[in-house]
């Protein structure tokens, strides 16, 4: 069977040289799972795909797939509804917060005007129903609305309950005069010759024997009703059809799951658990065309739909979007991506994000997450889950990962279930449990959490066990466990591990703040271990709070630290196993003429230090924020409402420091931001200018990377007037094409020098601004 895969394309498209980075400085980029695929409609000449995470089109005619998402302007990422009516109309995308956006070729304006309503209930868009040239009905999870498309407005809203009451419709259709309604709670009609706005003028029908079960699809086709009595679990709905009379069930030879029905002229085209089947003229005799498998794999419809030209477009769980003109010619659309949106925990190595899919909540109740781990290189996603490896199929809820120095393909997964995970390259090598290991179960049940993992430069791997004797653990590079008593001498609740530059073990104890080991080198010798406590109150340690939940140790030696009401800094950390006092220290801010605490009440899930060594913090509610070195200058503050951020909850961040693009786990999914600050290099044969040249009417900054540390970058014009001065964050410095008046530079060649920081290197280069 013929299949040609096709690769992505980005939405939008931008030149540079041939060794810059695809992600200019500045901009974001989207990481969603676009594998299933639950809406599919063909609009503005494009075939159009929601999956569960982004929304991305096929331009039939080049085979090229373009994203939509945040980025490039949609309300969401997770569309609850797909519609056009026709195939060169503008699409109607609909969203769980009843926004609805409109896309017109390239351009898309949102309608908010239900997001903003003040109706108490779901707002949820659910179908869109193309009645004429003038009405679109539109299905909510409260009623039904009908939208103006000369006006692009809502026009009216009917709530169809008794009484005027809300009800949850899935889809509409015109039957014999009639707007008839499928909900969670029967089958509903009013004429439409009758005042729809009138909750009276809507009946319900009670000729269906449960007319309190959901009907999620209806349809009227040749002359009569179809529709679709969902039940839940697997091949268990009965499609159940009207002629005027009464209701019959079709299809009934076997109990099927009908995920989405269509009717195309005389066709209707069923999309099923297992296959597409088309029928001509009322005729469910005969099929006139199906689809059960490509390139002789089978396929799990998910939603459907028929072009002009006889092609079915199928959106399909894990398999993205496929063309099919006939069961032996079939294209596929798929853009790489992690295995699924769950993104709880990002760790970095080795040039690689890796992303844990499992979650745990705050006080330590797992979410019974099937095992999920994506790896992605810049480049290329490598998944491990139950479908790539077939021990995953018994693993539940992995919180975090981490690389081994000593064997780069290796790497250990916390699995708070199932103990300590290490795979090595794309299989698992091994699965550490309560069975194999000095790992303790949670009371003898067989369950072992494994909390965090973090292995040392020497290839040790540090392990906290939760609510065990022996909270922390180690593995090291020879083989040997080592287990180190709980200093209460009852079992504790344990959670990140932080291993710093001297070789400190830093453990999160959820609610008792941080326990620090200071182990001088001799791991199995334990009489010249060093031991402290950090909690709250002066001479304590100082925390913020307690319940600490994110650490990370700065490129000055310093540890941050956060929890869920604000931030703690640990300076020179290195000696703090030494000194009398072991205090941390607020950072104070000035804003607005006032100075505060930094972080002060506010819920902290993440940090992470950039190579310039500013620090970038996440969230739970205020998205993230990027501040400097010392963190009394806030630099950058990204929300859902001020850039592409999916959400203000963030879960986790990571960084690559080759390219400075930072990832950003929300509770919907990833994202990154390309930074500017990347490591250093030790010398500036690697300069490199990018984009080069500046094409014309680029908003953009010039990117200028290849540099030590701190570099001084002076740029001039061709005569050697200077028209900037910048330093380097770590190997990269940025100009944003102003001069130091702060006006745009004009047409022509710049010269660009570079000094390292000690002024024993130097290099030049050139770029043209093209205007």
């Amino acid at each position: 069977m013929l299949m040609r895969l096709i690769l992505p394309l980005l939405f939008l498209i931008i030149s540079f040289d041939s060794n810059a980075q695809s992600v200019p400085i500045g901009q974001w980029q989207d990481h969603l799972t676009y594998s299933n695929v639950p809406f599919v409609s063909l609009a503005n000449g494009k075939a159009y795909a929601a999956s569960e995470s982004g929304l991305f089109s096929v331009e039939p005619s080049e085979n090229s797939i373009s994203r939509l998402s945040t980025i490039n302007g949609l309300s969401n990422i997770k569309a609850t509804a797909l519609g056009s009516a026709t195939e060169s109309a503008p699409l109607f995308v609909g969203y769980e917060d009843g926004v609805i956006d409109v896309v017109t070729g390239n351009s898309i304006s949102p309608l908010i005007d239900i997001k903003r309503s003040n109706i108490i209930g779901n707002k949820q868009v659910n179908h869109f129903n193309f009645y004429s040239n003038e009405i679109c009905f539109v299905s909510t999870g409260f009623g039904i609305l009908q939208y103006d498309l000369v006006k692009n407005e809502i026009k009216e809203t009917f709530l169809i309950g008794a009484n005027g009451s809300y009800l949850f419709v899935n889809s509409t259709t015109v039957f014999e005069g009639a707007l008839w309604a499928a909900t969670d709670s029967g089958i509903y009609s009013a004429l439409i010759s009758d005042d729809l706005f009138d909750p009276s003028s809507w009946t319900k029908d009670l000729r269906l024997n449960d007319s309190i079960t959901t009907y999620d699809n209806i349809i009227s086709y040749q002359n009569t009703l179809l529709v679709n009595r969902y039940q839940e679990g697997f091949r268990k709905d009965e499609l159940l059809l009207y002629n005027g009379t009464t209701w019959e069930p079709i299809l009934a030879e076997t109990k099927e799951s009908f995920r989405a029905i269509k009717v195309f002229g005389d066709l209707l085209i069923i999309a099923n658990s297992t296959s597409i089947e088309v029928y001509k003229n009322g005729d469910f005799t005969n099929q006139f065309q199906r689809l059960f498998a490509v390139d002789e794999a089978s396929i799990l419809p998910r939603s459907v739909t028929y072009s002009s030209e006889g092609h079915i477009w199928t959106g399909t769980s894990g398999k993205g979007l496929i063309r099919s003109r006939n069961p032996f010619d079939n294209d596929q659309y798929l853009i790489p991506g992690p295995v699924s949106t769950k993104a709880f925990g990002l760790n970095y190595s080795f040039d690689e994000i890796y992303v844990s899919g499992g979650g745990n909540s705050d006080i330590q109740v797992r979410t019974n997450t099937r095992a999920e781990v994506s790896k992605f290189d810049g480049t290329t996603w490598t998944l491990f889950s139950e479908a790539t490896i077939n021990e995953f199929d018994s693993i539940e809820d992995i919180l975090n990962t981490s690389f081994n120095p000593l064997i780069p393909t290796q790497f250990a997964a916390a699995s708070m279930n199932n103990g300590l995970i290490i795979c090595d390259n794309a299989s698992v090598k091994i699965i550490y449990d309560v069975n194999n290991s000095p790992l303790e179960s949670l009371g003898g049940s067989g369950a072992t959490f494994v909390t965090g993992v973090q292995y040392d430069a020497n290839g040790n791997l540090w392990i906290s066990n939760s609510i065990a004797n022996s909270p922390l653990k180690v593995l090291t590079a020879e083989g040997q466990w080592i287990s180190f008593a709980s200093n209460t001498g009852v079992p504790e609740t344990t959670n990140q591990i932080l291993v710093t530059s001297n070789n400190q073990v830093w453990q999160i104890r959820p609610g008792k703040g941080i326990y620090i080991l200071g182990h001088n080198g001799t791991i199995d010798n334990f009489d010249d271990d060093d031991l402290l406590v950090l909690q709250e109150g002066s001479g304590n340690g100082k925390l913020a709070s307690n319940d600490v939940t994110a650490m990370a140790e700065d490129t000055d030696g310093n540890v941050w630290v956060g929890t869920n009401i604000g931030m703690t800094v640990f300076y020179n950390a290195a000696n703090i196993l030494s000194e009398s006092s072991f205090d941390g220290s607020e950072v104070l801010i000035t804003q607005d003429g006032q100075t505060q605490v930094l972080f002060e009440n506010q819920f902290i899930t993440d940090i992470v230090v950039d190579p310039a060594n500013r620090k970038w913090f996440s969230t739970r509610g205020a998205g993230v924020y990027l501040m400097s070195a010392d963190g009394t200058q806030e630099l950058a503050h990204f929300t859902a409402e001020n850039s592409p951020l999916y959400s203000n909850n963030v879960n986790s961040l990571a960084i690559l420091p080759k390219t400075g693009e930072v990832f950003i786990a929300t509770e919907q999914g990833i994202i990154s931001y390309r930074g500017e600050a990347i490591n250093g290099n030790e010398g500036l044969e690697d300069l490199l200018v990018f984009p080069n040249p500046v094409p014309p009417n680029y908003n953009g900054t010039v990117g200028i990377s290849g540099l030590t540390n701190n570099a001084e970058v002076i740029i001039s014009d061709v005569g050697g007037s200077v028209v900037q001065r910048l330093t380097s964050n770590g190997g990269q410095a940025v100009w944003n094409l102003l001069n130091q008046n702060g006006v745009l530079v004009q047409n022509g060649v710049y010269l660009v020098y570079v000094v390292s920081e000690d002024g024993d290197q130097k290099a030049v280069s050139k770029v043209l601004v093209e205007r």
